[in-house]
């Protein structure tokens, strides 16, 4: 049988994959601030750090879709895809010292996940520019399934 991770929310999910990039060298060195979709305060959080630092990176919410039961017969679901995106202002993050270009924060970021394992590979990476904000788009596919570990359904 499969693994199948017992997670409490899809916000656990999402601060897995957020921590292992924030713990990424170039990250670190660069400052690139590392937030979740679903943080409270997204909006703010971006802007703010886009405005400041010229660059962010946002976990998206994870693709999840249902897989079948477990041996006690709750929801066991798939997570085939999970999306990073990087957005940069160029000329206010490149004028940082060592702070990179958008692109180069997607390849460390993909390399980070990497080394987690558990079956995550790149899919793709795609970058967009819209009024002055380069998006560098970073897609994995994963084989990681999961199913919530709660107490009130044992």
């Amino acid at each position: 049988m499969e693994v199948i991770q017992k997670i409490h929310s899809i916000q656990e999910v999402q601060d897995a994959i957020k921590e292992q990039v924030e713990n990424n060298v170039f990250f670190k060195r660069a400052s690139i601030p590392v937030i979740t979709e679903n943080s409270a305060q997204i909006d703010f959080l971006i802007k703010n750090a886009i405005g400041k630092l010229g660059v962010v990176c946002v976990v998206q919410t994870p693709t999840f879709e249902f897989y079948g039961k477990d041996e006690k017969g709750h929801p066991v679901w798939n997570m085939p895809e999970a999306t990073l995106v990087i957005s940069e202002i160029p000329t206010v993050n490149r004028a940082r010292a060592g702070s990179g270009t958008a692109l180069d924060a997607a390849l460390q970021a993909a390399e980070a996940l990497n080394e987690l394992g558990s079956g995550i590979v790149l899919k793709n990476i795609y970058q967009m520019e819209n009024q002055g904000v380069v998006s560098v788009f970073v897609t994995f596919e994963t084989s990681a399934h999961f199913c919530y570990e709660r107490k009130d359904l044992d």
